[in-house]
């Protein structure tokens, strides 16, 4: 957005910019208490102490979205784009400021606003219930719209958060580039040190308890006799590393599974992609996300896929021909796809592969930016 000519600042915990951009950034960078804010510390408590964890998201959600909006009273904004705070806590904190902050678009990635969509305790789903009754109070007040990741998301806010036509929703997919430099499958295992050179599939990312893990297992319990190799990659997040590890060896298939059950740098993120063959998004019938590692992931790296029908996942791969989907929930019907994906011919596979870096240049960085920069000036003319 910053590269298209408009003044861009971004105001946020903590950010370690190269991590993420070659050379200078195209925009502001502002750190909430000169990052006295970074999660890091709680995030490496997830598993081990959750209520510390949950401390500091509620922590940073108000000590960041606090000093942002004041910020926002001493410099003129046009507009102001939301993301990745807690809803409830956020939306009280726009109430107090409402005086002074301008307009605001905020991205909302899933949608799970229902005691019956939201994934957790009793009391973690009464909770949603009351978090979604005060997100409602900003609706069309302050807040003039919304960016969501899919169609599905569109469709269940609109019910979910009984929000009138009128009110605009604009669907923006996860962004993506393709690497510039791409390694070949023996090159990508060998630095992963994995001496195989049958099909490999992938699952990479944070293995969240929506994220299906366990149907995956036994899925692969039922292809004992099909040659290939599982690697599982990404820190447990709502798991103990022993369950995953318990998992294996209940179905008997720690032959077929590689575990690397731990955080993966972003430097050796190339290599787990560019070395399988297939990437598969088990991810259950409680997942309501977006399609970020589908797009940011797998299409990026020219990777076809195997998902669940969930969320907007299933739609994306089927309009656009590069995986093929299973039922959610369901170890045989995952099984029975990764068999299917064994037996396609290079050529078919080949196509996929084709189909996934097309959906990845369409929805390009460049593209992306422009898509916000046309809503937001859009909504804001309107007005």
């Amino acid at each position: 957005m910053g590269k298209t000519g408009h003044n861009i600042c971004l105001f946020t915990n903590k950010i370690d910019l190269d991590r993420y951009i070659d050379g200078p950034p195209s925009f502001r960078v502002v750190q909430a208490g000169n990052g006295e804010f970074a999660f890091d510390k709680f995030d490496k408590c997830v598993n081990t102490r959750s209520w510390y964890y949950w401390y500091g998201y509620f922590r940073n959600t108000y000590g960041v979205v606090k000093r942002a909006l004041e910020f926002c009273k001493n410099e003129k904004f046009d507009a102001i784009f939301l993301t990745d705070a807690e809803y409830m806590t956020t939306a009280l904190i726009i109430k107090k400021s409402s005086a002074w902050v301008p307009p605001i678009f905020w991205h909302v990635q899933a949608a799970n606003f229902t005691f019956d969509t939201y994934p957790g305790t009793y009391f973690k789903k009464l909770y949603k219930v009351l978090q979604r009754e005060v997100f409602k109070r900003v609706i069309g007040v302050e807040v003039k719209g919304f960016i969501v990741l899919g169609k599905y998301h569109k469709q269940r806010l609109r019910s979910q958060l009984s929000i009138k036509k009128p009110f605009p929703i604009e669907v923006i997919p996860d962004g993506g580039e393709q690497p510039k430099n791409l390694l070949d499958r023996s090159s990508a295992r060998k630095m992963l040190e994995i001496n195989y050179n049958g099909p490999v599939f992938l699952f990479f990312g944070m293995l969240r308890k929506d994220k299906g893990i366990e149907y995956l297992i036994e899925a692969v319990s039922k292809l004992k006799q099909e040659e290939f190799i599982l690697v599982i990659a990404g820190a447990p997040f709502g798991y103990k590393q022993s369950e995953i590890i318990n998992m294996v060896q209940h179905f008997n298939v720690s032959k077929k599974i590689i575990l690397r059950l731990e955080y993966i740098p972003d430097d050796q993120l190339p290599y787990y992609y560019c070395g399988c063959d297939a990437v598969v998004f088990p991810y259950s019938r409680m997942y309501t996300g977006g399609s970020g590692p589908l797009i940011k992931g797998a299409c990026t790296y020219g990777k076809p896929v195997i998902v669940s029908n969930v969320s907007e996942m299933a739609r994306i791969v089927r309009d656009n021909k590069f995986g093929l989907i299973a039922e959610p929930d369901s170890p045989a019907s995952l099984s029975a796809k990764m068999s299917q994906f064994l037996s396609l011919s290079e050529q078919e596979k080949s196509i996929m592969a084709t189909n996934a870096v097309a959906v990845a240049k369409k929805n390009s960085w460049d593209v992306i930016a422009k898509k916000f920069v046309d809503y937001i000036e859009q909504v804001i003319s309107y007005r």
